[in-house]
């Protein structure tokens, strides 16, 4: 195939052919910045030369070396790697997928307009130490084979440091064999030693088929030493499937190229614009980590009045934003595809069923598709390419330019689009679509037929939206708008007119109301109660109270709402049965929100039965769900969390549970609720304590306020006796016998668990030596007469008659009980016990280890837990002073005290000064156990 004219000389074959190579390998003469023979060295600019002068520079210039004889002049600039810019962002993670795209033998970068294609190449080309060679051709409009293959020549030749002289240029013009112009055109490359890069940038430009077959040839003669990088605005129809088959491609596309907050707000500040960060991440939002919309808000920024100005109206109307989308993105499409491109910014992601009926086009699915390939101005989701996506700022841009073109029309599509999706069971974007349509009466009727599923399924953001597009008095005036009015008002920034809209409920309630009305009112009305009055209110919809509605989201809502009713009257099983109807409803009808809300009462059931095992995997179980469909965020998220935390501190992991308490806090939201709050803080108290970052009295302190916040009222008795015994513990911890002793007589006087008051007696009788006193109040629990509330009181009677049988010197009986508490503790996890007792228990537990039977496997986990605490979490060794030491080093002697005083040359007084603050920091009341304990710690 001809590229140029006919040959001018008469020289043939092989002949012509290696004359012409060896003009080609001709070198130059030696110049700075190239090697002895001659050649550019890569990485060095290339001086100017004679050659480089412009004719019309001086009137002495050299001749022009391209006569015009020579049809494709290449400029400069056309085979320069372009300068990267000052405020250029580079980012690490590109470069790395650059270098790994580099193992294989072609790359192709695929991103619309303004996403930084060419200047991420360009930065990495002159970071990059891996090729021997670079060569870049940009591509332009108006190139045709023969001026492609010009540029290519004088890369080459660039790149080997070799000279475009007129023989290789008129190789060029003359060419009548592409494949042996081509092979001429590598044996330039050569001359370097080790992989060469090629760079075609634009190549989405290559408007002709005989230009892209050039670079087909390319591709299918590559050499192994030559690496290609293909960027484009969209994919170059080069056989890149073929490619993939072969493994021969790696890609990287716009997602790859999005700015992340971090980087966005290095961009800005380059631009000198300097944001907060949610503000930042505000912009990266809105144009989609977008490198041109990011600096075209920057560019805006420095001229708008204030930044609350700019965030207000920045959405693709911005007059920088339209100017470039206009000039760079849309300017050069035809106007049918650009009328299609007003309808698709109606609706993203867009049906192609959907584009089909807005636009009356029967080829919708195909236009998508080419408008995907040719301009890549959509984005196809999902291997079916069933819909596609437009950016949110042309989006925005473009629904703009149809109100300007066709004013009104926008909304009778929104309003089409709402129609087609209740027909396809989309209920959330049916009723976004009925908003944004303004079709009051399309509104009301799908808030009536879709208000509850859509808030049932986490929907409440679209419900909100949906209320705003109504008219004020037109809720207030529908009882059931009004209540799905006062459930969002829960959920938002104001929850306090929730009250407002449950009012206007009543004022505008209805002679004869369905029962489904009934029961949405008793259901709303204890969502108001317990978010703003009480977290823990009766339930509304009680099991005789109301028939079960019509509405399958409704009955969904009442079956949870009644299996919280038995839950609070410890009719366990009965609440089982409610859950478990109401989950399998919302995991039918897609209620994300309320089966949430139903394993999240299951995991609470699991709790009082003392399963915290349990309890802990359906809390997981629920958050996984959660994050599947959608945000795992909210008070039901939050009350998963925290049991997962509670899990996680009975089992003695407290950097576990301060992870699973952060998680908590951040998904409560804007609504306040003040006992979640407070009991995640008490967690985190305790949390803390146990990894030694809090003193026992402040983690105290903390659970005695929560204590008196929830008071004797709260419902979940076991709940708060937990939080009880936790208080507790830190009390006995901090030494502190008036709290310890005020959380006794409380639990006493406001909760049912004498067994639980007993333990916790006992454990403060033992704590001061009252061995006996401390049996004798655990034998009651121990011999089925009281029987306690949680299942950690058990262990702890067993501990606690474990060690006054020790103290007696009933070392085998004190085994037995050891055994009897690991045997209590087993089924439910519960190691946090034994990190309390005695400490001349936890060194029968270790010497004996193996001598436990049936126990001794959950024993291993026991000590396992107990090892990743920090020492200090016990007073122990890391505040002992010098002296300290010394005198506990002593203890182990068995001397008096008196003939420790002699050896030390102190007082008497002095050296029990010192014993005192040993047994306080190592948590002991005895020389024996203080002695057991410096062992334990090898302190001794």
């Amino acid at each position: 195939m001809e590229v140029g004219g006919n040959r001018d000389d008469s020289r043939t074959g092989q002949e012509d052919t290696l004359a012409h190579r060896a003009a080609l390998m001709r070198p130059l003469p030696s110049r700075p910045g190239a090697d002895p023979a001659g050649r550019h060295r890569p990485g060095v600019p290339a001086p100017r030369s004679s050659h480089d002068v412009s004719p019309l520079s001086s009137a002495s210039a050299a001749p022009d070396p391209w006569p015009l004889r020579h049809r494709h002049r290449v400029l400069p600039s056309k085979t320069s790697v372009p300068a990267v810019s000052e405020r250029f962002v580079p980012r690490r993670h590109l470069h790395t997928l650059l270098d790994v795209a580099a193992d294989r033998p072609v790359t192709l970068l695929s991103a619309p307009a303004g996403y930084g294609k060419t200047q991420t190449v360009a930065d990495w080309v002159r970071r990059s130490v891996r090729f021997s060679g670079v060569a870049w051709v940009t591509v332009d409009r108006d190139d045709d084979a023969t001026s492609v293959w010009a540029a290519l020549l004088e890369a080459f030749c660039g790149c080997a440091g070799l000279a475009a002289d007129d023989e290789r240029r008129e190789l060029v013009d003359h060419a009548s064999d592409e494949q042996a112009l081509l092979a001429e055109l590598l044996d330039i490359l050569a001359v370097l030693d080790g992989p060469v890069l090629l760079v075609l940038d634009d190549l989405h430009e290559i408007a002709t088929s005989r230009s892209l077959h050039v670079v087909e040839m390319l591709l299918r003669h590559q050499p192994e030493f030559l690496h290609l990088v293909l960027a484009a605005r969209h994919d170059p129809p080069l056989g890149l499937a073929r490619m993939r088959l072969d493994d021969r491609l790696a890609e990287i596309r716009s997602g790859d190229l999005r700015f992340d907050a971090d980087s966005a707000a290095l961009l800005l500040r380059r631009a000198g614009v300097d944001l907060d960060r949610h503000r930042v991440e505000v912009l990266v939002a809105r144009t989609e980590g977008w490198a041109a919309g990011l600096r075209l808000a920057a560019l805006s920024l420095n001229g708008a009045p204030s930044p609350e100005h700019f965030f207000e109206h920045f959405l693709g109307q911005d007059q920088a934003v339209a100017d470039y989308l206009i000039g760079e993105v849309l300017g050069r499409l035809p106007a049918d595809l650009l009328d299609f491109l007003r309808i698709l910014a109606v609706c993203s992601p867009m049906p192609t069923e959907l584009a089909a009926r807005l636009s009356g086009r029967s080829d919708a699915a195909a236009l998508l598709e080419r408008l995907e390939r040719e301009t890549a101005l959509v984005t196809g989701d999902g291997p079916g390419r069933w819909s596609y996506r437009i950016h949110t700022l042309l989006r925005a841009y473009l629904g703009a330019d149809l109100d300007r073109v066709e004013p009104g029309r926008r909304q009778d599509l929104h309003r089409l689009a709402a129609r087609w999706f209740e027909g396809n069971h989309d209920l959330s974007s049916a009723v976004e679509h009925a908003a944004a349509g303004r079709d009051t009466a399309q509104i009301t009727a799908q808030l009536h037929r879709y208000g509850v599923a859509l808030l049932l399924a986490g929907h409440a953001d679209h419900l909100a939206t949906a209320l705003r597009a109504l008219p004020s008095d037109r809720v207030d005036r529908d009882p059931w708008l009004a209540l799905l009015a006062a459930v969002v008002a829960l959920n938002g920034e104001h929850p306090g007119t929730a009250e407002v809209e449950v009012e206007h409920a009543r004022r505008a309630w209805p002679r004869n109301p369905t029962n489904d009305l009934v029961v949405l009112r008793a259901l709303v009305e204890g969502e108001v109660a317990a978010a703003l009055r009480h977290p823990v209110q009766p339930p509304a919809t009680g099991p005789d109270t109301h028939p079960l509605p019509e509405q399958p989201a409704l009955e969904a809502w009442t079956r949870a709402d009644r299996a919280r009713a038995h839950v609070l009257t410890n009719a366990l099983g009965d609440a089982d049965h409610e859950f478990e109807h109401a989950r399998g409803l919302a995991e039918r009808h897609g209620l994300d929100s309320l089966e949430l809300r139903a394993m999240v009462g299951e995991a609470v059931i699991k709790a009082l039965r003392g399963d915290y095992v349990g309890m802990a995997e359906r809390a997981t179980e629920a958050l996984t769900k959660a994050r599947r469909t959608g945000p795992a965020d909210g008070p039901m998220a939050a009350a998963a969390h925290l049991m997962q935390a509670s899990a996680d501190l009975v089992g003695l992991r407290p950097n576990d549970a301060l992870t699973r308490l952060a998680s908590a806090r951040s998904a409560i939201g804007p609504r306040n609720d003040p006992w979640l709050s407070a009991t995640i803080e008490s967690f985190v108290a305790v949390a803390e304590f146990d990894r030694a970052r809090r003193s026992a009295s402040d983690a105290a302190q903390v659970l005695h306020r929560t204590r008196l916040l929830i008071g004797p009222d709260l419902p979940l008795a076991e709940w708060t006796l937990g939080l009880a015994v936790l208080e507790h513990e830190l009390a006995d911890a901090a030494h502190d016998r008036v709290l310890a002793r005020d959380v006794v007589a409380w639990c006493r006087a406001h909760l049912e668990c004498d067994g639980d008051a007993a333990v916790l007696r006992a454990r403060s009788l033992l704590r001061q030596d009252r061995t006996d006193q401390a049996r004798e109040s655990v034998l009651p629990v121990l011999d089925g007469e009281l029987v306690p509330v949680l299942p950690a009181s058990t262990v702890h009677a067993w501990l606690v008659r474990a060690a006054a049988a020790h103290h007696a010197g009933q070392h085998f009986l004190a085994r037995e009980d050891l055994a009897e508490a690991l045997a209590a503790a087993a089924p439910h996890g519960l190691i946090r016990p034994f990190r309390y007792a005695d400490p001349a228990l936890l060194t029968i537990l270790i010497r004996q280890r193996g001598s436990f039977g049936p126990a001794e496997q959950f024993l291993d986990v026991v000590l396992d837990g107990l090892g990743t605490l920090d020492t200090a979490a016990y007073g122990t060794p890391a505040d002992l002073t010098d002296r300290e030491r010394t005198v506990l080093s002593q203890l182990r002697t068995h001397r008096s005290l008196d003939e420790i005083a002699g050896d030390l040359m102190v007082s008497t007084n002095t050296v029990k000064t010192h014993v005192r603050a040993i047994y306080r920091k190592l948590d002991v009341n005895s020389r024996r156990a203080a002695i057991i304990a410096a062992e334990e710690a090898r302190l001794l």
